[in-house]
């Protein structure tokens, strides 16, 4: 499958005039340069998801040898076919993931997953504006979308199937104690934009650090038995201690998903150089 940058603006062009008469519902013959750029990037979005599903549909009657160019158009209605399908299969696992979906009384996270999600599927354009998220994604995933090249579908498709993976790990713990915890991070949890779980996997680490089974809210002893604790271990050791209490967490609880487990490695490093930086056991606060 050829890629973008292998068809010229002489293929690409009349896939933007017959995009534009459908935007304009032929009641104008001429757009403006803006609406054409706009109207070239859809083209562009749709062919770039071309390159992910071709040939693989078995009613296409276009299965070219790898060494034969497909035509921009046919790249292009490929390519917006399974633009529509990632916007059914966000729609598919955001359906599932808000029927038991809590946000621990964070107002961010509520509204995000409430109101501006279901607000991208109300108002997402795969035909003229494909590359568009649509919402801005104030909820900080573990992981963050926010920034990185993706857009339109792409990004919220990513976005909600954190989220979901998110929501996996708290819904496993106690809502009691998951508010318990985000309310020592921070009394006003609730007004905030940060990342719930790293919060709450952060505290489940520090407890198995100090050979407790089960995660609580941590006294002064405990930060003080931390504090030790942590004068005897080098950040490598952090690092391998905190990886393999992921990985039993993942078998244990969540039927070996290593997906989840690598999702939940990601804050691992970060953590192990915030420990590493205290100075004082009272300041564990600032950190978890």
């Amino acid at each position: 499958m050829n890629g973008i940058s292998d068809y010229s603006m002489e293929e690409l062009l009349p896939i933007v005039r017959e995009l534009a008469e459908k935007y304009t519902s032929k009641e104008s013959s001429s757009i403006t340069n803006d609406c054409a750029r706009t109207l070239m990037k859809a083209v562009l979005y749709c062919i770039k998801h071309s390159e992910e599903n071709f040939p693989k549909k078995t009613d296409e009657k276009v299965q070219l040898d790898s060494k034969e160019k497909c035509s921009a158009k046919t790249a292009y209605q490929i390519g917006y076919r399974a633009v529509c399908e990632k916007v059914e299969k966000a729609r598919c696992e955001y359906n599932q993931m808000i029927q038991e979906f809590q946000s621990y009384g964070n107002v961010n996270y509520d509204e995000v997953v409430k109101v501006a999600l279901p607000g991208f599927f109300y108002r997402y354009n795969p035909k003229f504006l494909p590359q568009d998220s649509v919402i801005t994604m104030d909820y900080p995933t573990l992981i963050p979308v926010v920034g990185t090249e993706q857009s339109g579908i792409d990004v919220i498709e990513k976005y909600i199937h954190y989220i979901y993976l998110e929501q996996k790990v708290l819904q496993s713990l106690d809502s009691e104690l998951v508010v318990e915890l985000l309310m020592h991070y921070r009394e006003d949890y609730r007004n905030h934009f940060f990342n719930l779980l790293f919060i709450i996997e952060r505290n489940i680490l520090a407890a198995l650090l100090i050979g407790k089974s089960r995660v609580m809210i941590r006294q002064p002893e405990d930060d003080m038995k931390l504090f030790e604790q942590l004068k005897k271990m080098t950040k490598d050791q952090l690092q391998i201690f905190f990886e393999k209490c992921i990985k039993e967490w993942v078998i244990n609880r969540f039927d070996c998903n290593e997906e989840l487990e690598q999702y939940l490695l990601e804050d691992c490093s970060d953590f192990v150089c915030a420990l590493k930086n205290i100075q004082r056991p009272e300041l564990f606060r600032n950190v978890f």
